[in-house]
């Protein structure tokens, strides 16, 4: 469901989740109404980006339980069609998916459906991009961020609804979760099946008097339609008094993870010497590298060739006078520099998330030695939690979904914010398969490749010689021991 005109609603509502390591790691969810100001925020010191997305849009609900017209507003394609285009099918299934298998985090989206099914009011999504400026959606993910960053610090406590911590206890993540012995004790009320059972009753049979509780541990939160009628001033004071991330706290996070990112591109520009050619991924920490190469360049007349991965990388290098060529009018390259969105302990990784994975595997296949620079929250235990981006020709796309869908992958294809298809380089689709986890890595990208309509997958396997990490003091570098 996506919203045509945003002025026909009464509330809209922005959603997010966070993990700090996904999965495996600090997970964090949030709201906000952008008229109201009203919000609220929680999380897990163990999960994943998707199960935080999912409560966001659960929590999000139960505050605005009445006959208003809700637009639910989330950068999740995952989330958006859990809550509305696959659910319908999923219960037509008995809530299995297209391959008979027990849907995933189903605890939490049968929740989701009986508050869009018996909400007095109507309710849409509408898909945002990410981490764009759009002013909301980077408030919701300071807000969850900053709740997975506070659990992981030990200054706040876990705080989830009851079938988000049901899905935790239910799932692999329950391994070092933390959960408050009153929760645990709740739970096992909704069991078996009571998930598709509110866990409150809706906010019109609730005495105005009392607070809402959106959480299973209990804190307090303003009803939402006494909340609207806060003044600017008490919302402020709220979101403060409350520990929620505020902007400058949001901004301060924001640049000790930048300052994390310049410090492993600056590392991994060391590496670089003159007279090499040398491959330039895409991303934001490589960003950093190419600021660096491109100083040296310019105060110390470093002389070097470069291969980018995508045409955004060549106007930054090209910008300070990096000389730029074809991968064709070279021959091996030197070292290739790059990002990626997921890298577990076997050195496989997940890239793609910036639509650049064709030109970023040619080139890395094409190199004498091959670095990532990552930040701290892309190393997980096992990769599949980031979306799997596949590049697919335009022809016959559709066709390719389908396949995916039937075999369980639960495919999106990537669209702008004005709802067509996001174009590569190289002017294909990209397709994300929300997986969860990846439990055979091989086996999956020998079936992914042999789909007639696929051009590449996001899937990089044992393939990088060495990991710089960014760490606070000084970047870590985790080398690949079956590369030496």
């Amino acid at each position: 469901m996506t919203a045509a005109n945003s002025e026909q609603y009464t509330d809209i509502v922005s959603t997010d989740g966070s993990a700090l390591r996904n999965p495996n790691g600090p997970m964090g969810w949030g709201w906000i109404n952008h008229a109201s100001g009203a919000h609220d925020a929680g999380g897990a010191n163990n999960g994943t980006n998707q199960i935080g997305e999912l409560c966001a849009v659960l929590e999000a609900l139960r505050h605005h339980h009445d006959s208003a017209r809700l637009l639910i507003e989330s950068d999740s394609q995952y989330a958006i069609n859990c809550s509305s285009t696959w659910i319908r099918g999923w219960k037509r299934n008995g809530w299995k998916n297209s391959q008979k298998k027990p849907v995933k985090n189903a605890a939490i989206i049968k929740a989701i459906d009986w508050e869009t099914t018996n909400r007095p009011g109507t309710v849409s999504f509408k898909w945002v991009k990410g981490h764009a400026g759009n002013k909301f959606n980077e408030i919701v993910d300071g807000l969850a961020h900053g709740y997975s960053s506070a659990v992981e610090a030990g200054t706040k406590p876990g705080r989830m609804p009851l079938e988000g911590w049901q899905t935790l206890l239910d799932s692999p993540y329950r391994q070092g979760l933390t959960v408050p012995p009153e929760v645990l004790r709740q739970v096992a009320t909704l069991k078996p099946g009571a998930a598709t059972a509110p866990v409150r009753q809706p906010c019109a049979q609730q005495p105005s008097i009392q607070p809402a509780r959106s959480s299973a541990t209990g804190s307090a939160q303003l009803p939402a339609r006494r909340a609207a009628t806060l003044k600017r001033s008490t919302i402020a004071r709220h979101w403060t008094q409350g520990g929620i991330m505020d902007d400058a706290t949001r901004n301060e996070a924001k640049a000790a993870q930048d300052a994390l990112k310049k410090e492993a591109g600056i590392a991994a520009a060391r590496l670089v010497k003159p007279g090499m050619a040398v491959g330039l991924g895409t991303g934001s920490t490589v960003r950093y590298l190419v600021d660096e190469l491109g100083r040296r360049h310019q105060e110390e007349g470093l002389d070097i060739t470069g291969v980018t991965t995508s045409r955004r990388t060549t106007r930054q290098a090209e910008s300070y006078g990096i000389r730029i060529v074809d991968i064709d009018d070279v021959g091996r390259l030197d070292l290739t520099i790059d990002g990626a969105d997921q890298v577990d302990a076997n050195f496989n990784g997940i890239k793609g998330g910036g639509a650049a994975l064709l030109w970023e595997k040619i080139v890395a296949v094409n190199s004498d030695r091959y670095v990532w620079i990552v930040d701290r929250s892309k190393l997980c235990d096992e990769i599949g939690a980031f979306p799997l981006p596949i590049e697919v020709i335009p022809f016959g796309a559709r066709h390719v979904v389908s396949r995916f869908r039937e075999r369980g992958y639960e495919p999106v294809l990537r669209t702008g914010e004005d709802g067509t298809p996001i174009r590569t380089d190289e002017n294909n689709y990209i397709v994300d398969l929300h997986l969860g986890h990846i439990d055979h890595p091989r086996e999956l990208a020998q079936d992914l490749i042999s789909t007639v309509g696929v051009v590449e997958h996001g899937l990089f396997l044992g393939m990088v010689d060495e990991v710089i990490v960014g760490n606070p003091g000084k970047p870590a570098v985790l080398v690949n021991p079956l590369k030496r």
